[in-house]
């Protein structure tokens, strides 16, 4: 059954060749039953994967895949896929600095995207016995000033942004006190 044509390479695609390949198959299959925004997002996370002087392989394509989702709590693909759209921005901008390598070899920077989309933003800062502020205080304020701009593209991050902001604000209460 013919399709269409490529779009880079403008040779026909056809259903038959598609799903000839066990993996290939399976790994559209997986793409289809996932939400829009989750499986374009996917998409994106597997072109971080891809060797520089070949393709991604079906069955490599369809093990990243389902390692990927598997990260992710039933029921969270929302963040999961917000999470692969923030890892996918900010590895392709280091790499496009200079600061970082692609492909990439494990999912350990999208864990730490998720366990960061997971916990607060930033936690009450306490001072020491002295009323000073810890050094911890300028950490947190540099990841709000990081983080907090990515987050708050999405609504739902308003509230993490006005109590961030809360927090900072208290802090810098105490210590003015």
């Amino acid at each position: 059954m013919l399709l269409n044509r490529c779009p880079v390479c403008h040779t026909h695609l056809t259903l038959d060749a598609m799903t000839s390949d066990a993996a290939a198959r399976d790994a559209l299959l997986l793409f289809a039953s996932q939400p829009d925004d989750l499986a374009h997002a996917l998409l994106s996370y597997l072109s971080l994967w891809r060797p520089l002087k070949r393709d991604l392989s079906y069955a490599r394509t369809l093990k990243l895949a389902k390692e990927a989702l598997a990260l992710a709590e039933p029921g969270q693909t929302e963040a999961l896929a917000q999470a692969m759209g923030e890892t996918v921005a900010t590895l392709r901008a280091k790499a496009a600095a200079g600061a970082g390598s692609l492909p990439i070899t494990s999912h350990n920077y999208l864990k730490q995207v998720l366990k960061g989309l997971a916990s607060p933003v930033c936690d009450i800062v306490q001072t020491d016995n002295f009323g000073n502020l810890p050094a911890l205080y300028a950490t947190e304020v540099i990841q709000s000033a990081v983080v907090l701009p990515q987050r708050m593209r999405r609504a739902a991050h308003a509230s993490a942004m006005s109590q961030a902001a809360q927090s900072v604000d208290n802090a810098r209460a105490r210590y003015a006190e």
